[in-house]
Formats: structure tokens, sequence, C-alpha cells
């Protein structure tokens, strides 16, 4: 039922959907589940659900897209009791708005991330089968192998061409004939040079008609000049249920490789036709590539929405140049930059080259492969034992309580902990409370068995209140940011070096693979998350490839 600003009220918060136990308000706040064809049906019901409520865009003009993260943030963390709490009917509207127009932006980007997921996974699946394919014709390539090399010992054996002819002829009759011989060939070479397109279409066919209810959902629309894969994609969904197999007329296939031009464009059809199931699954392809590069976007969306409506107007970016490469040190000029680091580049380069020479660690095969050497043990130093002891005598163990409170004294750190609303929290002895949750959380020890041991602090249902309503993970990270930088002011980090030499190193983390955090990594052969660590001489940070907020060791 459509409802307006006006009728947003007590009914609506409570009312519960039919054969649900759930209320409209929860059900704004829900998250998407694994991305199965099951649950991308239930987002799609969900959209449309939320596109037959209040358009909150026309409402909410005027507020700046900052303000409005915040009211649905603060929203998100209220509950029902909270909502009719407040006495301002406007503010109550201005919040459930907020957290509305966030749920119908969210949904579409699930929705989005479940289509670019499936169409990933039809093309890992058909490279999946591709190499078993292989598996199965190794056997039939070693015999082949093995012909050619008799056809050599012939072409060695006879001298004259009448005779070399004679033999492999008899030879080719003797190991099945020609005909069986060419057979084998074709069902060989049909899979060599990594083709996997023929492949795709079986596997495309199960989900397409999923696919097209999601395109025909969103307003997709291209962010250059390029519109060639937009019409492409017309054409495709017109044919949607036509039986032919080829697509007649002019079809632009100026956004394709020359590898996909010869799978879609068929020698064998008329002149200008295009095989119709190619081009079907080459423009669902390049769709989702197009929309992860940002050269098409989806409106109402939030993280494929178009990235030039979010970037400030060169007219004000022109005043604020000059000041802001003054600051970084760059020149203005783009053809300047470039020189700069070109020469910065060289320099380096021609540094390692002279430093080669006395890098014992370092070598370099013939071929151009560097290989670093294992590190030789260091013995432990004489009088380490000794100074173990001592740094123990002047470092006595501390429980964790007491180093949060000595953190929380230096760095204040609680003071990004609060409401979403950014107002006084409200709470009796509000930093207290916070260090306790940090605690409690932090350990794993969860808000019953916290409240367990200090009852006189916090009841349960309160550490689970301010863990849902004052702190997330932005606001754990702005404090482990000042945490850190009270840190780096102390003498210590200073011994082990200045911070500016670092290495990259990844590692893979296994996923279940219906998952809209996890991705098949092309280097690790696996699916799942990428964690980089960035370690430097005083530092490491951790940041997980597969989406989330980096952390800091």
């Amino acid at each position: 039922m459509p409802i307006n600003a006006s009728s947003i009220s007590r009914w609506w918060l409570f009312a519960k959907t039919k054969n649900s136990l759930t209320t409209n308000f929860n059900r704004l706040k829900q998250t998407p589940g694994p991305a199965t064809s099951k649950t991308i049906r239930l987002w799609i019901e969900r959209l449309e659900w939320l596109s037959n409520l209040v358009d909150p865009d026309p409402l909410l003009e005027g507020i700046t897209h900052t303000k409005l993260r915040q009211f649905a943030a603060e929203a998100a963390a209220l509950e029902v009791s909270d909502l009719l709490a407040i006495s301002h009917p406007g503010r109550r509207h201005a919040l459930l708005l907020s957290l509305l127009r966030q749920a119908r932006m969210r949904c579409r980007d699930e929705l989005i991330e479940m289509m670019l997921r499936r169409i990933r996974r039809t093309q890992a699946v058909a490279k999946e089968q591709l190499e078993a394919l292989h598996d199965q014709h190794r056997e039939i390539e070693e015999a082949l192998i093995g012909i050619f090399g008799l056809v050599l010992e012939t072409a060695q054996a006879q001298e004259t061409d009448t005779a070399f002819g004679h033999q492999v002829r008899k030879l080719l009759a003797e190991q099945g004939g020609v005909e069986t011989l060419a057979e084998r060939y074709k069902t060989v070479s049909a899979w060599h040079h990594k083709n996997d397109l023929p492949l795709l279409w079986p596997i495309h066919a199960k989900h397409r008609s999923l696919l097209f209810q999601l395109v025909d959902l969103l307003d997709i629309r291209s962010a250059t000049q390029d519109a060639s894969l937009l019409d492409a994609l017309s054409l495709v969904r017109s044919l949607r249920h036509t039986r032919r197999d080829e697509v007649l007329g002019e079809v632009s296939l100026g956004f394709v490789t020359e590898r996909w031009r010869r799978f879609v464009i068929k020698p064998w059809f008329e002149s200008g036709a295009h095989d119709r199931r190619a081009l079907e699954v080459c423009v669902f392809v390049y769709l989702a590539d197009a929309l992860q590069a940002g050269d098409l976007y989806v409106v109402g969306s939030e993280n494929f929405a178009d990235y030039r409506a979010q970037l400030l107007p060169w007219a004000e970016c022109e005043p604020r140049l000059a000041a802001y490469c003054a600051a970084l040190g760059i020149p203005e000029r783009g053809e300047d930059v470039a020189t700069a680091l070109k020469r910065e580049l060289t320099v380096a380069a021609a540094e390692a080259d002279a430093g080669f020479a006395d890098n014992a660690e370092l070598s370099i095969d013939p071929d151009g492969t560097p290989h670093l050497k294992q590190l030789a043990t260091i013995e432990r130093p004489d009088g380490l034992v000794e100074f173990e002891q001592e740094v123990r005598v002047r470092m006595p163990e501390r429980h964790l309580l007491d180093i949060l409170k000595n953190a929380e004294h230096w760095a204040r750190f609680t003071r990004h902990f609060g409401p979403p609303s950014g107002s006084d929290p409200k709470l009796g002895q509000a930093v207290q409370r916070y260090l306790f949750t940090v605690f409690g959380y932090g350990c794993n020890l969860g808000p019953n068995q916290t409240a367990r041991h200090a009852p006189e602090i916090a009841t349960a249902q309160a550490l689970r209140r301010i863990n849902a309503q004052h702190i997330n993970a932005d606001k754990l990270e702005a404090a482990m940011v000042d945490v850190i930088g009270q840190y780096v002011r102390f003498q210590l980090p200073r011994y082990w070096g200045s911070g500016r030499a670092a290495i990259a190193d990844g590692t893979h983390g296994k996923l279940r693979e219906n998952n809209l955090l996890g991705s098949r990594h092309i280097r690790y052969g696996g699916y799942g998350g990428i964690a980089y660590h960035h370690i430097a001489d005083t530092y490491t940070r951790v940041c997980r490839g597969s989406g989330g907020q980096p952390g800091w060791e």
C-alpha cells in the first residue's frame, strides 16, 4: 500500500506484512543472505516493495548527503520503541525517510552485486570445465603426439618421398585411420588457447531469466559517450524470447575484443549475422565489467552511482588548485606531474642498479627472474636472557581494563563513541561504560558474561544497546587512529625504523561461495577474501581485499 510522509505513523511502524513476523521498520534494516537464486528473487520483491512506498528524495531535497547518511545511521541503530519516544514528528519522519532512502539505494547495490557474482560465477565454472576437458583429453593428446613421433621416425628412415608417403598412410591406418585421427584432433584442438567461451552459454542459460529480471529493474546508463554496450543490451533484451540462432542486421561491437568478436560473428551465418546466444553472453560479461569500472552506472544506487555527480565542479576546484598542489609538493599541470614522476622513477632505478653489485641477498637469473636469498640465522646475543628479565621487572603484567583506562586518559578515544545523531550520549558514567563495552566485545565475552562480572556498572541489555547504537566500525577505526597517534609519539617505535620502508603481502582466506563479500581470485585459484598486509618497520596494516574496514596492528 503506497504511503505519504504524513502517514508514516505508529501503525506503519508496527505493521507486519502477510505471513511475516517482522515489522516494516525492522524489514527496512534487513541484510541480504547468500547470492543464491532464491535470495535474488527475495531481494527483487524487496526492491518492488520499497519502490511502492513514498519517494523520499523530494521530501529530503536540500539536505546534504552527509547529513542524510547520519540520519539513516541513527534510525538503523534505533528500535521501534525508540522512534516512538521521539516527541517531534518531523524529526521522526526525517529519520524514517533517510533510512528508507538508504534502504532503496543499498537494495539496488546488493542486487547489482548479486548479478555480478552470478556472471563471474558463470565465467569461473566455464574455466573449471575447460580444465576438466583438458584433463580428459590429455590421454588423446599424448597418443597424437606419439603418432607424430612415429611419423618423424619414418621420415628419418625413408629416403624417397614416395616411400615416406606410403609408410605414413600405413602408419595412420594402423592407428585408426585418417578420419578417426582427424576427429580426435578436432576434439582436442577445439579447447586450445584457453577457449572457454563456447562453454559459457549452457551455464548462463540456467540463470538468464533471473539476470533479465534484474536488468529490467535497474535503470542503467552510460557514464561515457560510447553507448554501444547499452544498445547491444537493448537488442539482447528484445530477443530474449526468440528461438532463432542468428541475429540479422548491424550490431555495433566496438566494446568487445577481437577474441569475442570471432566468437560472436560466425562465418557460416549470413553476411552480417551474429550468434544470438554468443552475443547475449558477451553483453552480460561486458556489462559486469563496465559496472565495476564505472563506465556504466545505475540510477538510484550508491556504490554503482554516477561518480561524476559526487565530484566537485571544476569551477570550485580551480581556485583551490594552487594551494592544494603546494601543500602536497606537486606541480599544478598534469604534464609537469608526469615529468616529475618519470624523473623520480629514473633516479630510483639508477640507485637500485648501482647498489645491485653490493646486494648479497638479491640475485637475478639469466631469464630475468629475481630471487631473494634466505637470511642467515642470527645468533642470540650475549646478555639477552638478563635483558628480558629486566624488561619484565620494569614492565609488570597489567590488567587489560587498566590498559584501556590509561589509553583513554592519554588519547580520549571514547569521544568518538555516541549516538549516530552526534548528540550527548545521556549515559551515566559514559566513559566507564564505553570502556567496559569495548573490553567485553573485544575479548569476545559478550554482554551477558561481561555484565555478570560487574553488575554495578551496566546490565547486559545496556551493554548490548551501547554496542548496537553508540559504537560501529567507523567509530572504532577513528578510536584506533587516536591510540596509534599517541603511540607513535613515544621513542620506542623509532628504534625499529623510520616508517618509510614497507612491503606488501596477500593472504587468501576461504569463504563460502554464496557470499557477497567473497570473490574468485585469479592468483590463488580459489574463492574467498584477500587480506593484504602492508608491513613497515614501525607498523603493520591489514587491508581486507574482500571489503570492510582496514585494521592496524
